[in-house]
């Protein structure tokens, strides 16, 4: 009898210090990792949002933490924010250019997939707006994170943040869709 109870008692031990193993498997392969990557793109997104929203007036204030800056950024401020039509303004132009971005990016590689010899001309006019846009969010970047007349240092970060920022939801979404595929193929 007290064989089986310590068998049991083992058992539980086990599984409890195993926890951590087991959240990390499930978070990395299908469907789990659709979680992290859904997590963060939301992340990625409100990084361009709050860059949108501070380069309409510095006097705003950051909302989303991030490592290595020192910006002073508080949810709460995301709070404050939502009661102000330039932050709803800077949500929308935000969402504008990204999803001209991932609309051409997604054509360009739908195309690719399927082998289909676009014209040069709708292909030049994908590419012209992927760059545009790139011009324009990193342009607004660059009000959050200066690259010019700091240190070698803080120009590394900023420059990391700043390609996160112009980039990191386009990122977000691919890691998404190719996790999505893979998951509904194994779902099937």
């Amino acid at each position: 009898m007290w064989a089986k109870n310590w068998k049991f008692l083992g058992n539980g031990i086990i599984r409890l210090f195993s926890l951590g193993a087991q959240a990390i498997k499930y978070l990395t392969s299908p469907p789990g990792n659709l979680i992290i990557f859904s997590l963060a793109t939301v992340y990625f997104a409100l990084i361009s949002v709050e860059s949108y929203w501070l380069a309409v007036d510095k006097m705003n204030q950051a909302f989303v933490p991030k490592p290595f800056i020192n910006d002073g950024a508080d949810p709460k401020h995301l709070g404050l924010a939502v009661g102000s039509i330039t932050f709803w303004t800077s949500v929308m132009l935000s969402l504008f250019v990204q999803s001209i971005q991932a609309f051409a990016i997604r054509e360009v590689r739908k195309e690719i997939q399927q082998n289909i010899d676009a014209s040069s001309k709708s292909a030049a006019l994908r590419g012209a707006a992927i760059i545009a846009t790139y011009v324009i969010d990193g342009r607004i970047g660059l009000a959050s994170y200066l690259v010019f007349g700091i240190e070698t240092t803080r120009i590394l970060v900023n420059l990391v943040w700043l390609i996160l920022d112009v980039m990191g939801t386009e990122i977000g979404l691919n890691f998404f869709d190719h996790a999505y595929e893979k998951a509904a193929q194994e779902l099937k």
